[in-house]
């Protein structure tokens, strides 16, 4: 047997062929027992522990790379010293630190967590721009991870990355602060607008899924494409607009803040906001800059105020990561500038000839939070007696857990390791003492559920602070009769109902009296065909025979002369006139027996039978020679 320390500091046994007595193998066991000891002795009461610190202050092939450590790296050193001069936190202990360089590239921040496992880090401070190779690591060799500017989403999931952790909330945080803007106002049916870049597009999804489980439905989710300024290139939202406004009254739109600008105009220029019945939610990723609250009302290049838009504005909030407490974090940033001149880091203060510090981003708070973060994890570990070198132990107690940033307010660190955003609700409001007059500020603030049991926040307004409606409140998400009126019977009102009523009742009477009409008029020919009138006198026939035509009233009908002119082999002419001479018929190619009745020629046809049946057809065609 023989026993191996690990790079960890702990014992490792290994079985191996020993050729030696029994009395040798026990003092080796013995020796073994006691370096486990010395070596648990060491980690446990170790006066050092060492931070692996992730950033990027240098360039190597990227000239545009902005360098975030040289202007934030001074919050770590403060944060160490703070904590090293502590009497109460970590007590009988020290931090040190130990820099990697990423120059902001992801190959590069794995390499250095691997050089920092060599040399035996504690914990690692870090990465920068990418953490989920880095964390994936560090789940396999536990060691512990505190990211302070990182935004990727995988390293939320647990079972994948147990051992990390982070101060800067991931962006897609900021969807439940939007529900519960819209729990707040009663909008159960939104339209989701968003440009299709990565960034925006995942916290819009992220969005339309939180709103789905809150019971909000999206009734259509739109995106546009390119980055849009204000003026300079055709507005997206003019189609977009249009393809949605008869089925919502509540937009969603998530994007850039400059590019608002164009959907606030077009639904201002087609009279949408005109009676307060539509309303638009914006997302800002950006940190509230509460010294320009006249820039969210502009165009990218625009430095006048726009009266369209200031008017547009008033059917606007935005929600928007909170900004720091001031005066506070005014001391916080002048600190931080003064350990950014001192060592490791030794960073020049370009300004410093004019009186002027340099600007502190604000990942220098996340960076200062994540130090505490180990700190307190690192105390509590060692006070319970527990392993301070594993990941998953000191993640544990970071879990959970709620503090007071550097930025001045309270943040909660939630059950997958993330800081829960701290977000600020924003309306168009009058602003004292600015050239522009009006600008988007604070209204209202999210408050986390004290006892945690709701996964939203709540949003409350600030004192004496309210949103200024278009009209007597919040407008409704849905009409009450549907937005195509599709809920609602049509109610006629009481001064038409005598209208409507007089001319239905009008159309009937018409109706009927048509209807009574045509019967009378098919009562009255039936009766016709059933009378007699259809029987002729057989005294008024003048029949013809022998070229002489008589009749049975020989006094006044008798005919003196009849004529017969052959004019050809297929026409013959028969001329029939009176006693005075007039002509009373004259036929050509006469083949059957005739007559006159009452002066007009007829044709007889005499039926050899004793009774007739005169049916319907026959007294038609009857009433027609009648």
């Amino acid at each position: 047997m023989t026993c191996l320390i690990s790079p960890r500091g702990f014992v490792e046994f290994a079985p191996v062929v020993v050729k030696s007595d029994v009395r040798n193998s026990l003092v080796r066991r013995l020796v073994c027992w006691l370096l486990l000891l010395l070596a648990a002795a060491d980690v446990v009461h170790a006066d050092t522990f060492t931070i692996g610190y992730l950033t990027g202050s240098e360039r190597v092939h990227d000239p545009s790379y902005d360098r975030p450590g040289i202007s934030i790296s001074g919050a770590l050193t403060l944060a160490v010293n703070e904590i090293n001069n502590s009497t109460t936190l970590l007590a009988n202990h020290t931090l040190e630190i130990d820099i990697g360089e990423t120059y902001g590239l992801e190959l590069w921040s794995i390499k250095r967590m691997a050089l920092f496992r060599t040399k035996n880090v504690s914990a690692i401070i870090g990465p920068q721009e990418t953490c989920t190779y880095e964390a994936r690591y560090a789940a396999a060799f536990d060691i512990p991870v505190i990211s302070y500017f990182c935004l990727q989403n995988e390293p939320s999931d647990k079972t994948l990355f147990p051992t990390f952790a982070r101060t800067r909330p991931p962006e897609i945080q900021i969807s439940k602060s939007v529900s519960a803007v819209l729990k707040q106002f009663k909008w159960h049916k939104v339209v989701l607008l968003h440009t299709d870049v990565t960034r925006f597009a995942t916290v819009a999804n992220s969005i339309a899924k939180v709103l789905n489980a809150s019971g909000i439905t999206v009734t259509a989710q739109k995106t546009w494409s390119n980055i849009y300024y204000y003026g300079l290139f055709e507005n997206p939202f003019i189609k977009l607009v249009d393809e949605t406004y008869i089925d919502t009254r509540i937009y969603i739109v998530v994007g850039e803040t400059y590019e608002y600008t164009g959907l606030m105009e077009y639904l201002y220029d087609k009279g949408l906001l005109a009676a307060g019945q539509y309303f638009v939610v914006g997302v800002i990723l950006d940190q509230y800059d509460s010294q320009l609250p006249e820039t969210y009302l502009k165009g990218v290049f625009d430095n006048n105020s726009i009266p369209k838009l200031q008017e547009a504005f008033k059917s606007y909030v935005g929600v928007v990561i909170a900004p720091p407490a001031y005066p506070q974090y005014n001391n916080f940033t002048a600190k931080v500038n003064k350990y950014l001149t001192l060592p490791p880091f030794n960073i020049r203060n370009s300004l410093d000839s004019i009186g002027k510090m340099k600007t502190i981003r604000a990942e220098a708070a996340y960076l200062y939070d994540a130090v505490y973060a180990y700190a307190k994890a690192l105390d509590e570990a060692l006070r319970l007696g527990e392993d301070p070198l594993s990941g998953s132990v000191i993640i544990n107690h970071i879990k959970q857990t709620t503090y007071t940033s550097a930025m001045g307010y309270m943040v909660h660190i939630d059950t997958n390791g993330d800081a829960e955003g701290n977000y600020t609700l924003i309306a168009h409001k009058r602003i004292e003492n600015n050239t522009d007059g009006y600008g988007l500020v604070p209204v209202g603030i999210f408050q986390l559920n004290e006892t945690l049991t709701s996964a939203l926040p709540s949003l409350k307004l600030l004192p004496n602070e309210s949103i200024p409606w278009i009209g007597d409140g919040p407008p409704i998400a849905e009409p009450k009769c549907g937005f195509r009126g599709e809920n609602c019977i049509v109610i006629v009102e009481e001064s038409w109902l005598a209208e409507i009523l007089g001319g239905a009742m009008g159309g009937l009477m018409l109706i009927l009296i048509i209807i009574l009409i045509f019967a009378y008029r098919n009562w009255r020919y039936e009766q016709e065909l059933a009378s007699l009138i259809w029987k002729v006198d057989f005294k008024d026939i003048c029949m013809v025979t022998d070229f002489t035509c008589s009749s049975a009233n020989n006094a006044s009908n008798k005919m003196t002369r009849m004529s017969l002119a052959m004019r050809s082999s297929q026409m013959s002419i028969i001329s029939c006139q009176d006693a005075d001479g007039n002509e009373l018929m004259r036929i050509t190619q006469v083949f059957t027996p005739i007559g006159t009745f009452k002066g007009t020629v007829v044709a007889l046809k005499s039926i050899q039978k004793r009774h007739i049946d005169v049916t319907r057809s026959i007294r038609k065609e009857l009433k027609m020679v009648g």
